[in-house]
């Protein structure tokens, strides 16, 4: 089933959890629903029968992220002339300038000196068969350190405050791993790293490491690392994605998605 297809079906599955006219948080529940399929996250909404083992961990969360700011940021009009007001004509950053942003902060917390190629940034997705467009930014590129290309991703995404999904391990009887931990980090914020398998059932070939970020206030950072230059129908060009547990902590945790996450906008609550 294409990605489309799997995109469609999420829609229609989590439309009966949603309030029928709120078109926004459909299509933000619909996408959030496909990409943890797509992803094979192994989150579980609060409450759930999956058992949560949080790990105290010393390393902290910058204060700056855990504390970000909401204010999206804007840019000062260059055309501003004599005649117009002392304070400057500000406008909202473009969808196209957030999706090079995307991109760019990806790269910049890359290891150095790896090749990256194929770089693809997004802030907004239309909603199809309609014009209308929401908030869904993803950067994605291939990462060579040399000793193989590795499909890399980075989703960002927020959720009402309180509604995020508890970020948990699957039983290993169902999603096979080689290591899963949920750390709770200073401030209330919760990590997952889990460096499992794009197949589950199969439990080898294609690697799939995945990072999430749940962050008090409803943001969230999303990322994943394959060991082939793509998440699917590309051959495994390596024993392992390229960054570490620690590296895949480090790129999630970073401030420098502060601008991006303080421009995601805060969906309706649930009534």
């Amino acid at each position: 089933m294409s990605f489309e297809d799997r995109f469609a079906q999420s829609l229609r599955d989590t439309g009966e959890d949603l309030t029928p006219n709120d078109l926004t948080r459909l299509v933000n529940g619909g996408v959030t629903d496909g990409r943890r399929r797509r992803r094979r996250r192994n989150a579980a909404v609060a409450g759930g029968s999956a058992a949560l083992a949080l790990v105290a961990v010393g390393a902290a969360v910058a204060p700056s992220m855990l504390g970000a700011s909401r204010t999206a940021h804007t840019v000062a009009n260059p055309a501003a002339g004599p005649s117009m007001s002392l304070t400057a004509a500000a406008r909202p950053v473009s969808d196209a300038a957030r999706a090079r942003q995307m991109v760019s902060t990806l790269e910049g917390l890359l290891p150095k000196g790896g090749r990256i190629t194929d770089a693809v940034g997004r802030w907004s997705l239309k909603v199809p068969g309609g014009d209308a467009a929401f908030v869904a930014p993803l950067a994605s590129v291939v990462y060579d350190d040399g000793k193989g290309a590795s499909s890399i991703e980075v989703g960002l995404d927020r959720y009402p405050k309180g509604e995020a999904p508890v970020p948990t391990c699957g039983s290993p009887a169902d999603v096979p791993n080689d290591v899963c931990h949920v750390y709770r980090l200073p401030g209330g914020a919760r990590l997952l790293i889990d460096q499992g398998y794009e197949y589950p059932s199969r439990g080898s070939g294609t690697k799939d490491w995945h990072a999430v970020l749940d962050l008090p206030d409803g943001t969230h950072v999303e990322m994943d690392e394959w060991n082939a230059p793509a998440e699917k129908g590309a051959g495994v060009t390596r024993a392992t994605p390229p960054l570490s547990a620690d590296q895949l902590r480090a790129v999630v945790t970073s401030k420098a998605w502060q601008p991006l996450l303080a421009a995601v906008p805060t969906p309706k609550p649930r009534k």
